[in-house]
C-alpha cells in the first residue's frame, strides 16, 4: 500500500477588516453553541461521578472519516480559526 503525505502551510492575511469582523462574530456564535452542546452532553458519558467514558466520546465525536484536509492551529491563532468557522 502506498501512502502519500503532503504538508502545506498557509499564511493568512486579513485584507478586509470589516469582513473579518463579520466572520468572527458569526464564528463566535457557532463556537459558543458548540461549547454549550459539549458541556450539556458530557453527562451522558459519565460512568460514575468521577469517570468519563473516553472510548464512547471518541467514537461519537471523532468518527473515522475519509478526508483530505486536516486543519491544525496554534492557540495563538484561535481568533482566526473562529472567524474561519464563521465564513460559511
Amino acid at each position: 500500500m502506498e501512502v502519500k503525505s503532503m504538508f502545506v502551510t498557509f499564511d493568512t492575511k486579513i485584507g478586509n477588516k470589516e469582513m473579518f469582523n463579520d466572520f468572527l462574530t458569526s464564528g463566535k456564535g457557532i463556537f459558543s453553541k458548540n461549547q454549550k452542546d459539549v458541556h450539556n452532553t458530557l453527562e451522558e458519558y459519565l460512568l460514575n461521578d468521577e469517570i468519563i467514558d473516553g472510548d464512547a466520546i471518541s467514537q461519537d465525536w471523532f468518527p473515522n472519516i475519509n478526508s483530505n484536509i486536516f486543519i491544525s492551529h496554534s492557540h495563538l491563532d484561535e481568533e482566526y480559526v473562529i472567524a474561519f468557522a464563521g465564513c460559511r
